[in-house]
């Protein structure tokens, strides 16, 4: 899944890397991911927003948006994480390959 960020900046404590184009391979596997759980019985776990982003660094002063040379990154597997909030610590719970 081909993916482009071309932007990073602060806020709320995070410095993050996005896109500013509509990153649609993402948008579209987050639409088939959010029907997979509604069929499972899931449809509590779905939010409805969504930025597609990277998570680059925390505990970061706010910093003004700023464009970047485009970074290209190919998505090739999915991973099912567990965020400990407040504790900065994931646990991979599992993980999936995607298909090309």
């Amino acid at each position: 899944m081909p993916t482009v960020f071309d932007r990073v900046g602060g806020t709320r404590g995070q410095f993050l890397l996005r896109g500013s184009d509509e990153l649609a391979a993402l948008r579209s596997f987050r639409a088939a991911l959010g029907s997979a759980l509604i069929e499972t019985g899931l449809r509590r776990h779905i939010n409805g927003s969504f930025t597609p982003h990277v998570t680059l660094s925390y505990d970061f002063s706010d910093a003004p948006e700023t464009h970047v040379e485009p970074i290209d990154w190919t998505v090739r597997e999915f991973h099912l994480v567990e965020s400990l909030l407040g504790k900065h610590r994931h646990i991979r719970l599992d993980s999936w390959p995607l298909e090309p």
